[in-house]
């Protein structure tokens, strides 16, 4: 977790949304990667994507978060990260897009959020109606052996 100074918290302890679930929807089909254009593949965007943080608390008994419908545009900078890799493996790209329509819940939240810095942070002028949102993918197993076959890695950041 980064705070807007700069500084840094990965104790849960201290900020209940470090460890937090990021997850795409389970209310409806996963987003899709997909190359608008065949001949170019370069570009690939993820269409029908949703992003949402699940923050809970057994101890206060509630719950905080969103949900919120990505922006489909392409990714950036595509290089290759791991040449010993196989063909699709090789490559890291980063999406920078916006988190739109979002949709918060708030069931007892107000525990929540004067446990977390980053949630005070995050709503200190209220609940915004959209989020910034960069990440970078890589590792994508195309091993169809593997039992990690289509799977990859995301590192990323939301914010204001």
């Amino acid at each position: 977790m980064v705070y807007s100074d700069g500084s840094t918290c990965q104790d849960p302890k201290k900020d209940l949304t470090v460890g937090a679930s990021i997850n795409s929807t389970d209310r409806r089909v996963e987003g899709k990667l997909v190359d608008l254009d065949p001949e170019q593949q370069m570009v690939s965007e993820i269409w029908g994507f949703q992003v949402g943080l699940d923050v809970t608390n057994a101890a206060y008994n509630a719950s905080f978060g969103f949900r919120g419908s990505y922006e489909a545009l392409p990714f950036i900078d595509i290089f290759m990260r791991y040449p010993q890799g196989q063909s699709d493996s090789w490559f890291s790209a980063f999406y920078q897009s916006v988190l739109h329509n979002l949709a918060w819940f708030d069931i007892q939240g107000e525990s929540i959020v004067t446990q977390s810095r980053f949630l005070q942070e995050l709503l200190a002028n209220g609940k915004p109606s959209e989020l910034s949102i960069h990440f970078n993918t890589d590792g994508y197993d195309d091993d169809t052996s593997s039992p990690w076959f289509t799977f990859g890695r995301v590192v990323g950041t939301i914010g204001l």
